[in-house]
């Protein structure tokens, strides 16, 4: 019996799950960053009764500032925000050396999923949220203790690592050639 892909995946997600995470004891701490009040509360009272520190920021800018000031495990971002959107918040998380490893989850109204993986974005879900598979994601992505979505790609014919790091990117990987 070949075993799928998929099967394969869904077997390494729960085993990466049921992975306790031995980095750091105490809750997790998680910012949810949307500029609707409603759909932010919403999550942050999901995410505390699950034992989360939830973090909340109205804009990219105050986003950007507990992203650097808060010591995160997690960033939920919408799209759509003042100041800074959530893609151009998730280029500079993944930029800085201090960041470049915290997960990113996008929650938004905009199907732009190929953009979201170019920048290294570990999950995109599109509104309206469904709650359970959002507290799903995030728990596989704390439980692998932060973003390991870096690949190195070598080849001394400069065209497959353009096409191999090309095709990683849009499966939202971060590519080093």
């Amino acid at each position: 019996h070949q075993m799928s892909v998929d099967e394969l995946l869904a077997q390494l997600k729960q085993h990466i799950a049921d992975v306790p995470d031995e980095r750091q004891n105490g809750p997790k701490r998680i910012l949810v960053a949307d500029d609707d009040d409603s759909i932010r509360k919403l999550l942050a009272q999901e995410l505390v009764s699950e034992g989360y520190v939830v973090f909340e920021a109205a804009d990219g800018r105050s986003a950007l500032e507990q992203v650097r000031a808060a010591h995160l495990d997690l960033v939920i971002l919408d799209v759509l925000m003042p100041e800074l959107s959530g893609f151009d918040l998730a280029a500079v998380i993944r930029n800085d050396p201090q960041t470049l490893g915290l997960p990113i989850v996008i929650v938004s109204v905009l199907e732009d999923k190929g953009r979201g993986y170019r920048l290294g974005v570990d999950r995109y879900l599109t509104k309206p949220i469904a709650v359970p598979e959002l507290l799903r994601e995030v728990q596989t992505l704390l439980a692998q203790g932060g973003s390991r979505r870096k690949v190195l790609v070598i080849d001394d014919d400069a065209q497959t690592v353009d096409t191999l790091s090309d095709a990683l990117r849009l499966k939202g990987f971060l590519v080093t050639a």
